[in-house]
């Protein structure tokens, strides 16, 4: 196995001698693929063709996250995996927490403010 770049040759012989030469020329590429969180917003680090953002609790692909970025609607541990050329790197899971109240909040719910006046 090669992993580092530069020219590999290997020579064959077949069992009544005859022989081949086989040249390689590798070049290996490597993927920083980390997540970086600005606001609630997720941000892949690794640019690539393709991108597809995982539910690290169920191991599923999240339906229509297929961007660098990722905005989840809950709570939970996500990962991305970026496609470069032919190859596939997963990152590792993200833990992503939702803070404060949502943008839009039901009729069905019920604030309660008490306000203690003492003089």
């Amino acid at each position: 196995m090669y992993y580092n770049d530069g020219t590999y040759q290997q020579k064959l012989i077949t069992s009544v001698g005859c022989d081949s030469i086989i040249e390689l020329q590798l070049i290996v590429s490597s993927i920083t693929n980390t997540i970086s969180q600005s606001s609630a917003i997720l941000q892949t680090t690794a640019s690539g063709s393709g991108y597809q953002w995982i539910d690290c609790a169920t191991n599923i692909d999240i339906s229509g996250a297929t961007n660098s970025t990722f905005q989840p609607t809950q709570s939970g541990d996500y990962a991305v995996a970026v496609v470069y050329g032919t190859c596939i790197d997963t990152s590792s899971c993200f833990a992503f927490s939702m803070v404060g109240l949502p943008s839009s909040i039901g009729a069905d719910v019920i604030f309660q403010i008490s306000i203690n006046l003492e003089i």
